[in-house]
């Protein structure tokens, strides 16, 4: 059984990018940053201010994407899941800055929680007022797809019943420097998707996430995979890959495509979201790869019986 698609929020839909330029290195990166959001529009709850900026947008993109869906109990119930690769360099540079510079009798106590790889979903479970788990995943550019698939992992438990997965970057200069992939052009965003397991209603939800798949394994390997599924694809219905191999690989995919722009754990929910926005296609690959060998994709199908009725 797959997870339904209560909700999704993609931040870029709704704040501006300002275009910026870093030098690294003798070299120019190009950046595309969200402009600053005012927390305070979105809740009232104290100290979150001087949170760092992937922090805030996490916040605020869960808010919005489970306000006037989820009761204040269910909110209780939620299991948060947080997908990011880099943001977390920008965090600890913050902490530590004033101790390299000065010293470190100015180091901030009040920053150090920032620091911690679980701060996200940590913060986010504060404001939401959940009470289940929270956690954040972070496997490089599969961070995304992977808090994913650890959601699909309990609700297939059935610990919870609904899940909110939050996928964010913040890019900065300590950022790229730490990036391996070390591209010329990057852009922050921040993605929320609300799911569940639950079979009531399910005329209300445009696509489903059918399969999760996230391993160690070869190039080879992992393409001969989704060659067989490329090829189990109906020809009459229309199927959308996104992918970082050569075109050639797949054979019915009335829509490939690759993306130039780095957005780090956000790139490959960057195109999935595109894609169900589109609402054109029956079948959907997502596909991403990190530099550890670890190679994943998300399988995700029209929901067949709301179209059949509509």
């Amino acid at each position: 059984m797959g997870m339904k698609i209560l909700n999704s929020y993609r931040l870029s839909d709704f704040y501006e990018y300002v275009d910026e330029t870093l030098d690294i290195y003798s070299k120019t990166i190009k950046v595309k940053m969200l402009k600053n959001i005012n927390i305070s529009d979105y809740t009232s709850s104290k100290g979150l201010k001087k949170l760092p900026k992937a922090t805030k947008n996490a916040i605020v993109s869960s808010i919005a994407c489970t306000n006037n869906i989820l009761t204040e109990e269910e909110k209780k119930d939620l299991g948060i899941f947080v997908g990011t690769s880099l943001s977390y360099v920008e965090h600890g540079l913050q902490f530590m800055s004033p101790a390299y510079e000065s010293s470190p009798r100015l180091v901030s106590p009040l920053m150090f929680p920032n620091t911690v790889l679980n701060s996200i979903s940590g913060w986010i479970s504060i404001v939401l007022g959940s009470k289940s788990i929270n956690t954040t995943i972070n496997t490089g550019q599969n961070s995304g797809i992977d808090a994913l698939k650890v959601a699909l992992e309990f609700l297939h438990s059935k610990a919870i019943n609904k899940a909110l997965v939050v996928v964010t970057e913040e890019i900065a200069k300590s950022v790229v420097e730490s990036d391996l992939l070390s591209s010329n052009y990057y852009m922050e965003d921040t993605f929320a998707l609300l799911l569940t397991l639950d079979n009531d209603d399910e005329q209300n939800f445009n696509y489903e996430i059918e399969e999760i798949y996230s391993k160690y394994v070869t190039k080879d390997k992992f393409l001969q995979h989704i060659m067989v599924i490329d090829e189990d694809f109906p020809d009459e219905e229309k199927n959308a890959i996104y992918g970082f191999w050569k075109e050639d690989i797949v054979r019915n995919a009335d829509y490939y495509f690759v993306n130039d722009i780095n957005m780090l754990s956000c790139t490959s929910i960057n195109q999935f979201f595109h894609c169900i926005q589109d609402n054109k296609y029956d079948n959907i690959i997502i596909s991403e790869n990190n530099k550890s060998g670890m190679f994943s994709y998300l399988k995700v199908r029209k929901n067949v019986r709301k179209v059949k009725n509509e």
